[in-house]
């Protein structure tokens, strides 16, 4: 019941609801149709897959390349707002992480956000039938900053960082809490230890030098070692899969390793350029976003990012998309794939905030890797996540940002 990923430490709302486009969005949004790439019909093997056994195959498709952008009419879609049909007050998520990667447990949701009247952060339970807001945690210690969790043996797994300026090896500076779902108490505090992940029955962690050990998710104690040194872990796609990023920490390069659960011996073992995103099941396969360089958050015309779709199978990677023109963030949403771009500045909101931003939402259809169907529009920054069925993104505004739910379908396309 734990699925997170330890973030790279790089930075990435009044209701709002609008039923029209002002005529300058309008027609800055019929551009952005623009976008399409022209590869040709996708075979169905580079598609996910609904059923049957993942294929086990090791050799790796070269990667595509999408080529100049053209518009033809029948990739003239429909526009729609996306409007929010719930919010959670008081949460603020436009500080956090870029990766902001929610737990689905019990059938609430755990999300990592801040306080948007004090800025300390929490993570907020919210029911996903009701919306409403169960429970709140923290560790109150001061300017901690929140650096990754799961939900594992009826606890909230957390590290937190002291705020304190430290020179290595940092001691006193990273913390692991064990916090108690019911009560919020905390009864573990490891000093010294930094989160990596979760697999099937073990919460990893790491000391200062980067030993790996499996703790009890029940009490804390420790249950062995991980031979290898990892940056985070996932239990992912039937699989413990353990991540280490670029040395120079720039997300030159990732490296992945599917680990055996128990010994944590490598089972397998590749490497693929930039930086590799959480693994998602699909059907019966598994799909990351990969991207090459450093995200701009809020995402914005001027970022650099290349963004593909990889598809991993137990031994490596089999497939790559075509990548995605700069300015454009590529996401898997709930097992649908996604563009999002910004569009112009709107008018009608303050400036110099995320209220001003018009972000544009459009479906991949895996077939050919093209974009299509309806094309969403949503006042401020770009969706974060998916969750219970829906995409969830921060609310325009400076005053009480809270945690928008919207109406977009992530059904099948057209849907």
């Amino acid at each position: 019941m734990a699925g997170t990923v330890q973030r790279p430490s790089v930075a990435p709302k009044p209701h709002v609801t609008r039923t029209a486009l002002p005529a300058g969005l309008l027609a800055g949004a019929t551009l952005l149709i623009a976008i399409v790439f022209m590869i040709g019909p996708g075979s169905r093997s580079n598609q996910p897959a609904t059923s049957g056994s993942p294929t086990a195959s090791a050799t790796a498709s070269s990667s595509a390349s999408a080529s100049s952008p053209t518009a033809s009419a029948s990739q003239v879609a429909g526009i729609r707002v996306a409007a929010a049909v719930a919010s959670v007050p008081n949460c603020d998520i436009t500080g956090i992480t870029h990766t902001i990667i929610p737990v689905v447990s019990g059938g609430d949701m755990f999300i990592e956000c801040a306080l948007s009247d004090s800025g300390r952060q929490i993570v907020a339970r919210v029911n996903l039938t009701t919306n409403q807001l169960v429970q709140t945690y923290a560790t109150y210690m001061g300017n901690g900053t929140e650096h990754g969790f799961a939900v594992a043996g009826r606890a909230l797994w957390i590290q937190i960082d002291n705020g304190s300026g430290c020179s290595s090896p940092c001691t006193g500076y990273f913390h692991v809490f064990r916090i108690d779902l019911v009560s919020g108490n905390v009864t573990r505090d490891l000093v010294d230890r930094s989160f990596v992940g979760v697999d099937s029955s073990y919460v990893l962690v790491a000391d200062l030098s980067g030993h790996v050990f499996k703790l009890d998710p029940a009490t804390g104690d420790s249950k062995g070692q991980i031979p290898e040194p990892l940056d985070t872990a996932d239990d992912a796609c039937g699989s413990l899969w353990g991540i280490v990023w670029g040395i120079d920490g720039t997300g030159t390069a990732t490296t992945v390793t599917r680990l055996d659960p128990e010994t944590g011996n490598v089972l397998a073992s590749f490497t693929e350029p930039g930086t590799v995103g959480p693994f998602q099941q699909i059907g019966n396969e598994c799909w990351a976003v990969a991207y090459t360089g450093q995200p701009a958050y809020p995402l914005n015309a001027d970022d650099t990012t290349v963004y593909r779709f990889i598809r991993i199978t137990p031994s490596g990677i089999d497939f790559r998309s075509p990548t995605y023109p700069t300015g454009t963030r590529a996401e898997i949403f709930d097992g649908t794939f996604w563009t999002l771009t910004v569009g112009a500045a709107d008018p009608n909101m303050p400036a110099l905030t995320n209220s001003n931003l018009l972000t544009t939402m459009q479906r991949i259809d895996p077939a050919t890797w093209q974009p299509t169907g309806t094309i969403w529009t949503y006042t401020g920054d770009a969706p974060a996540f998916a969750a219970g069925g829906s995409l969830w993104a921060a609310q325009a505004g400076l005053t009480s940002p809270a945690l928008n739910r919207l109406d977009v379908p992530l059904g099948p396309i057209g849907s």
